[in-house]
Formats: structure tokens, C-alpha cells, sequence
């Protein structure tokens, strides 16, 4: 046992050569007990079975330590966590008046050790530098895993749009989407990143920046989506141009949301902007004062719902707001009344009101609103419904030409006699004007003479005019701003998979796939009898014989990756406004990334492996891991 090393005498017939002299056994025994080699070797036994006390005590301290300090540390990661989750803020102008100094202080009094910590004067593990240290840790966590998924894909797209934060900051939103072994579409937000140029160089510049980071290859790219501006979508400068320069196979999909968006707008004639115009007024003019809100309220049906917000940039989502000045439209013209009539009323409140309620009374604002919500209710279901996850470019495709034979259905004298004798009975209903022809204006004579001008003889003809060029308008727009550019690539994969080959050879020349497998598997789909006319449909079929037909398989996803929509994007625009405010407008662009990470996606947050996140928080520094522990 090495007791002895120290010892000049030692006995070695009593240690390692053995005792032979048997006759000599009492007084050998006696001298060698005597001995200093015998008394050590007690000693140094006795020391070896029982550790010093005072080094006992040492060890039992510091274990105990550790394991208060880990049992704070845990309690500062639950907190962490929780706010998180939440997304709320961590901090408040007063350190201890912060959400985070006030969770632990109410577990506090339930927990001796973190009360213990929490009253400590120095190494707290609470300041600012800390808590974004570990909001970094989750987030960074949960990207690798989103970011796993995404490359083991094999193939995925990008959506990016920008918008301002509360502090006037340009911010960036990537989002990813990739195509899963179910072959059921995911959209992942990655975080904001701030630019302080649009332009395009600078949007690409960050795009390929955040890629590489992230480990996102960009030979796996096989989409982007973005909006109509011209830093984006431009056709020889723009960011999707710049990307296609060194990937070819990237379609660019202009967002659908956004062009059916411009498409209604273009089906706007001017008298109809200039009533929208006139509505969207009207209904501001009650909401943003209280005392006018407090007036509409009394003339308003118990059971109607009140006056909506009108949109000026979004006009899909205007349906509403039309319709709830329609229902309530007795309720707000006894309100201009009531403001009129009302001596305490503002001189300029009152005019405003007399100058609306006089619009209200006649039959020609009546009739374009009642045109405008008519157009809203053509495109505004079609445009819910591709806002999906889930739905292809393909199937988006197919319900805009839905909504165009629709919108053409309606373009019919049948369809307009019955919509101009509900406006005319809802006029009368509502005592307003009657019809009348407006005073005709003298058309500028064209260059070389020209045709006789045409005029109504009658307000029906007039407004009979006024249908037509609305609906025309809009089939119009529908047709010229979709199935255009790289729409047609995937409208092709489609077109394949309902066994179109000539449709297939070229999917497969621009993907790269192997053309004679993919014919053969095709052909094989249709004898088979499928024939699918969706990438829905395709899928469903794949999830069974995908291993039967990998080249379709491919093909399909592939076709399934091209985003349709950027609207994933612009849902952590809501988020970046909830967290974003005005009292956490400093807040910096790491610590707002991470807190968006950790809130869009907190049921992942949830199962992160935690002893996993404290081990390399704990392993970052020398002070730490003497804490803390090595553990």
C-alpha cells in the first residue's frame, strides 16, 4: 500500500521476505512491535481506512455547494425558459422589477437554495450578458435541429420579405421550406436579420451569409419566394436573379398573396377607388373618436356587429370592413345626423359629417360599395385559403383560374340585373337617393377625327358600364399576373405527373433527374391507373408507392418544395411587433433573433434536452465548471 516509502528501517521479514525464524518468534514479535516500521504502518493504515476529518469536511462542503449552485442554476434555466416561451421580456428599467428577478423571487420562497443564491452579493449568474448566453443556447439548440431536418431533405426553398420594426429599423425575415419523408410540406421561420440597405446586392449578401452559417448548401436550393418589389424580384438585378446566377435550378415564385392583392387593386376603376376612398373615411371618422364611437353605439342594432378598420395596402382584407358599413349604414348616418345636429360638435367635424352624410344619401356611392364588396367576396375565400402550409403552386394555380371563371360568371346581364335590383331595393329600403345620370363629359377629339361618343341614356346603362369594367378588370389581372416566368416550371411537374411526357423530360432536364427512369415511371403511374391532376393527390399516391417509383417521388417533391406564398414570412412580422415594442425598443439584434427563435417555436423549446444546454453552459469557463461541478 505504499505506507512505508518514508521509513529509513524497515522490517522486511514482517513485510515482503517472510518470517523463518521460529524458535526466535517471542522476542522477534516483541522487538518488531516495538518498532517504528510496525507503529507507521498502524499509523498509515489507520490514516488510509479514515480519511482526515478535516479534508472530509472540505469534500462534504464543496459537494453541498454544488449542488445548491446547480439547484439555482436549473431554477435560472426554468425562468429562462418560461419567459421564453412566452415571449416576454426578461428585464425591466429596475433590475429587480424585471419578470425574471420576480419569477425566481416568488419560487424563492418555496426554495431555500435559490433564496440562499439569490441573496448572494456577487456571482448571481442574472445580468444581461447571461441571460442572452443562454437565450443564444436555446435558440442556437432549436435551429440545429430545424436545420437537420431541412438538409436531410435533400432539397429546399427560401421565403424572404422585410418590413420596419418599432425603431425604424429594417429587419429582415428568412424563413425555410422543405419537403419532409411523409412528403407533408414544412415552413420554419429562421430569424430576423437587420439590413441597413435594400438593395439588392445587400439582401443577397445577407441571404448567402445566413446559409452558410446555418449549413444550408446552396446546391439544395430549389425555390424562392418573395414579393413584386423590384430589389427582389427583379428580372436581371434583383436578389432572385442574383441567387439563379449561381444556382439555375432556384425557380423565383412572385407571392400569391401579393398578386392577387395588385390584380384586385387593378380592378379598381376610379369611381370605385374614389368610393372605397370615401368609406374607408367615413369609417374612421366614427372610430377615432370616442365621443362619435359612443354616438354610433346608440344607433346601432343590439346584434350588429361594429364598424371595421379599412385597409389601404391589403385590399383582400377589406370584405369585412365593406360589410360592416353596409349592415350598419341607418346606424352611421344617424350618427353624421346626431353630429350635426349637435351645437358642441367642432366646426370641422361638422362639416366632415355633413360632407359624408350627403355622400352616404346617394344611390352612386351606394352602388360602388355595394360593387367593391361584391369584388372582395370573389377573391377574399381564394386568397384565405392559399395562405395554407400545405398547398402547392400548382394547386394555388387551379383556384385562381376557379376565381377567374367566377369573376367571368358574373360578367352576364342575367348576373347583373339581379345585382342591380338588390341594390335598387336596399337603396329604397334605405330611403336613399334615386338613381340619376350624371352630366355627360365632352371625350377629347382624337388625333385624325373619330367615332361618335357614346352615352348613356339611363343610370341603369351607366352602372351597367361601371360592373363590367370592374369585373373585366379584375379576370384580367388574374390571367396576366399568374402562370407567368418560372410558374410554368412547376405547372409542367404537374403536367408530367398526370402523364404528360414531353411535360416530364422537361422537368427533368431542368432538375436533373434521370429522364429515362422518370418516362418509365410515369408510364408505370398510369397503367397503374393514377393519373393525378394535383400535387395533392401525387403525394398521397408517393406515400405508398414512393419506393416503388422513387423518380416520381423525387419529382413530386421537388414540386411540393416551391413555396406559393411568402405569408410565413409575414407571420413573424406579428410576432416581431409583439416583442419589438415601445418600451423594449433597444433591445439588441442577437437578443431579439433569439427571444423570436425560442417564441415561434416553443413547443420545441420544451423538449430540448436540458442537462444537455447546462453542460455546455457550464463548460464555457474554468469558473464556471468550479461552480457548478464538471457534471
Amino acid at each position: 500500500m505504499g505506507l512505508l516509502a518514508s521509513e529509513p528501517r524497515l522490517d522486511l521479514a514482517f513485510i515482503s521476505r517472510g518470517f523463518k525464524s521460529w524458535p526466535k518468534v517471542p522476542n522477534s514479535f516483541n522487538r518488531h512491535e516495538a518498532s517504528s516500521c510496525h507503529r507507521n504502518a498502524l499509523k498509515g493504515l489507520a490514516q488510509a481506512r479514515s480519511p482526515n476529518p478535516t479534508q472530509l469536511q472540505l469534500a462534504t462542503g464543496k459537494a453541498k455547494a454544488v449542488r445548491e449552485a446547480r439547484m439555482a442554476l436549473d431554477y435560472i434555466f426554468d425562468a429562462m425558459e418560461y419567459l421564453a416561451h412566452q415571449g416576454l421580456p426578461l428585464r425591466c428599467r429596475e433590475e429587480a422589477s424585471g419578470n425574471l428577478m420576480q419569477l425566481l423571487q416568488t419560487w424563492a420562497k418555496r426554495s431555500p437554495e435559490l433564496k440562499k443564491w439569490l441573496e448572494r452579493d456577487t456571482q448571481q449568474f442574472l445580468s444581461y450578458q447571461i441571460q442572452n448566453e443562454i437565450l443564444e443556447l436555446m435558440a442556437h439548440s432549436i435551429l440545429r435541429q430545424l436545420t437537420k431536418d431541412a438538409r436531410a431533405a435533400g432539397a429546399f426553398s427560401i421565403i424572404v420579405d422585410e418590413t420596419q420594426d418599432m425603431s425604424r429599423q429594417e429587419q429582415v425575415s428568412l424563413c425555410l421550406r422543405y419537403v419532409d419523408a411523409e412528403l407533408s410540406p414544412q415552413e420554419l421561420f429562421l430569424g430576423f436579420h437587420s439590413t441597413e440597405s435594400t438593395t439588392a446586392d445587400a439582401l443577397y449578401k445577407i441571404i448567402t451569409d445566413a446559409m452558410v452559417r446555418m449549413n444550408l448548401p446552396m446546391e439544395m436550393l430549389r425555390g424562392q419566394c418573395y414579393d413584386g418589389a423590384s430589389n427582389m424580384s427583379g428580372r436581371y438585378n434583383g436578389v432572385q436573379q442574383l441567387i439563379k446566377q449561381r444556382q439555375p435550378k432556384a425557380v423565383f415564385i412572385h407571392c400569391a398573396a401579393h398578386r392577387m392583392n395588385l390584380a384586385t387593386l387593378a380592378a379598381a376603376t376610379t369611381e370605385l377607388k374614389n368610393a372605397l376612398s370615401e368609406a374607408s373615411a367615413v369609417i374612421e371618422f366614427v372610430r377615432s373618436s370616442p365621443k362619435r364611437l359612443a354616438i354610433f353605439g346608440h344607433q346601432q342594432d343590439q346584434d350588429a356587429i361594429g364598424l371595421r378598420s379599412f385597409s389601404r395596402t391589403r385590399w383582400t382584407c377589406n370584405e369585412r370592413s365593406l360589410k360592416s358599413l353596409l349592415d350598419n349604414w341607418t346606424a352611421v348616418l344617424a350618427t353624421l345626423t346626431a353630429i350635426l345636429s349637435d351645437p358642441a360638435s367642432a366646426s370641422d367635424a361638422a362639416a366632415k359629417a355633413q360632407g359624408f352624410r350627403r355622400a352616404m344619401e346617394q344611390f352612386e356611392f351606394f352602388f360602388m360599395v355595394k360593387l367593391g364588396l361584391l369584388l372582395f367576396q370573389l377573391v377574399t375565400p381564394t386568397l384565405t385559403a392559399i395562405q395554407g402550409k400545405q398547398l402547392s403552386v400548382g394547386a394555388v394555380l387551379e383556384k385562381i383560374r376557379l376565381v377567374r371563371e367566377a369573376t367571368l360568371s358574373q360578367r352576364k346581364d342575367a348576373a347583373f340585373s339581379e345585382f342591380w335590383a338588390t341594390c335598387t331595393a336596399s337603396a329604397e329600403e334605405l330611403e336613399l337617393d334615386q338613381p340619376r345620370l350624371r352630366r355627360p363629359v365632352r371625350q377629347p377629339r382624337k388625333l385624325g377625327g373619330g367615332g361618335n361618343e357614346h352615352h348613356p341614356t339611363t343610370p341603369q346603362q351607366l352602372h351597367r358600364q361601371q360592373y363590367f369594367a370592374a369585373l373585366d378588370n379584375l379576370a384580367a389581372g388574374l390571367k396576366d399576373r399568374f402562370c407567368t416566368g418560372d410558374d410554368k416550371v412547376l405547372q409542367s411537374v404537374e403536367e408530367a405527373l398526370a402523364g404528360d411526357l414531353g411535360e416530364a423530360r422537361r422537368a427533368a432536364a431542368f432538375y436533373g433527374l434521370d429522364e429515362e427512369r422518370l418516362l418509365l415511371h410515369v408510364r408505370m403511374l398510369g397503367d397503374m391507373g393514377h393519373h393525378p391532376t394535383t400535387m395533392t393527390e401525387a403525394a398521397s399516391l408517393m406515400t405508398t408507392l414512393g419506393d416503388l417509383l422513387p423518380e416520381v417521388a423525387k419529382l413530386v417533391k421537388l414540386g411540393l418544395t416551391a413555396p406559393a406564398t411568402s405569408c410565413t414570412a409575414e407571420r413573424s412580422f406579428s410576432l416581431l411587433k409583439r416583442l419589438k415594442t415601445y418600451l423594449r425598443s433597444t433591445m439588441s439584434q442577437a437578443r431579439l433573433n433569439h427571444a423570436a427563435i425560442c417564441a415561434t417555436y416553443s413547443q420545441e423549446l420544451k423538449t430540448l434536452d436540458r442537462a444537455e444546454l447546462v453542460r455546455e453552459f457550464v463548460s464555457r469557463s474554468t469558473q464556471r465548471t468550479n461552480l457548478f461541478g464538471a457534471q
